[in-house]
């Protein structure tokens, strides 16, 4: 059972995971991209941007240094939902063994409407231009409304019930193990 809900939880967290859609477009100075798109839970999003760079978090530089300047709009049957850069908030990474996203949001989409992102790059490091970026629409992972919290409760729940029937199992091991020495050849 606890195997079940494991590998449930694991799927769900796949089917919701944090990454809705990415693109590995060419990364340079004067870059624009366009992207449709629908999401299927209606939370907060942002558009992260994934290089390879290896960052160590020191007392004296807490978030890695901008290597391009980006400017995202959002837009729904020509309205336009959301509008910003990687100005807004320098705090907005994630860090990965050897890779950094840059975060730029967040902004909230509603559940089958249908989105267009444009994505408007001005300026670029010459180092990272060769490490090939990905655009990607991330979902926020504390989102309360999604099944983001849903898929890591049933992770936690799924490994729980492994670990509990692991101590059920292990005395009962022990139990037809002690039981199977006591038989004789004719038993069975």
């Amino acid at each position: 059972m606890g195997i079940t809900a494991l590998l449930w939880a694991q799927i769900t967290f796949h089917r919701y995971g944090p990454k809705i859609w990415q693109s590995r477009p060419a990364f340079e100075e004067g870059f624009s991209f366009t992207h449709s798109f629908t999401v299927d839970v209606s939370a907060p999003y942002y558009i992260g941007i994934r290089y390879r760079r290896f960052f160590r978090v020191t007392p004296t530089q807490g978030v890695p240094p901008d290597e391009f300047s980006a400017e995202y709009t959002i837009t729904s049957g020509g309205t336009q939902v959301a509008h910003g850069d990687n100005s807004s908030d320098r705090h907005a990474w994630i860090s990965n063994r050897d890779s950094l996203t840059r975060l730029l949001g967040p902004f909230d989409l509603q559940r089958n409407q249908s989105y267009d992102v444009s994505l408007q790059i001005s300026h670029v490091d010459t180092t990272l231009a060769s490490t090939a970026p990905t655009v990607m629409l991330v979902i926020d992972s504390l989102t309360e409304k999604g099944a983001t919290i849903a898929g890591s409760f049933l992770s936690v729940a799924g490994f729980a019930f492994v670990v509990v029937g692991i101590f059920f199992m292990m005395p009962l091991c022990g139990f037809l193990i002690r039981r199977r020495s006591d038989w004789a050849p004719g038993d069975i």
